[in-house]
């Protein structure tokens, strides 16, 4: 197939040892780090069935399973059930440098047909509450260093709308 399928394959191969040891003392860990390290093989198999953005949604899914392994490995190591899992973080850390070039690839990334708004904007139909009909309201995007400057954009009317980089919010 391709490199990182086969990088995952072999994880799962490095963890076939470390499964039954979690399992002994924590049954739901060892199924959640099994279930995981799966999922990272079946999706990167079925994401490579794709030309479409089915590829990149299916290998960012694997990318979350292979994060997902990590963390159950720290927990394991964290509770004791585990002394260090060297030999599986090499293959894991090799397999999550592989994913993120699968998943930050410029040819895997969605092209924007002419004239469809870009992720994260929304037209307003109806006026509201000062709002004019048909303005484009720029929701929590977070621009590339590129497109750094303030976006500067026109409603149906011809009002500048000047709406500076999105604020992140406290929760």
């Amino acid at each position: 197939m391709f490199d990182t399928y086969e990088v995952a394959k072999q994880l799962v191969v490095r963890l076939r040892d470390v499964v039954p040891v979690i399992q002994r003392v924590d049954r739901d860990l060892a199924d959640q780090l099994r279930r995981a390290a799966s999922s990272v093989v079946l999706n990167l198999a079925e994401g490579q069935r794709f030309d479409n953005g089915n590829k990149l949604r299916h290998y960012k899914i694997a990318q979350g399973s292979a994060h997902e392994v990590k963390a159950a490995l720290d927990v394991a190591e964290a509770w004791g059930y585990l002394t260090q899992a060297t030999e599986e973080r090499a293959y894991l850390d090799r397999l999550l440098a592989l994913l993120w070039r699968l998943t930050s690839s410029p040819k895997l990334q969605p092209v924007r047909r002419s004239g469809a708004k870009p992720p994260g904007e929304l037209t307003s139909s109806a006026g509201g509450q000062g709002d004019a009909p048909g303005r484009t309201l720029v929701l929590g995007v977070r621009q590339a260093p590129a497109q750094a400057q303030q976006a500067i954009e026109r409603d149906a009317s011809g009002l500048v709308v000047d709406d500076v980089a999105p604020r992140s919010r406290r929760v």
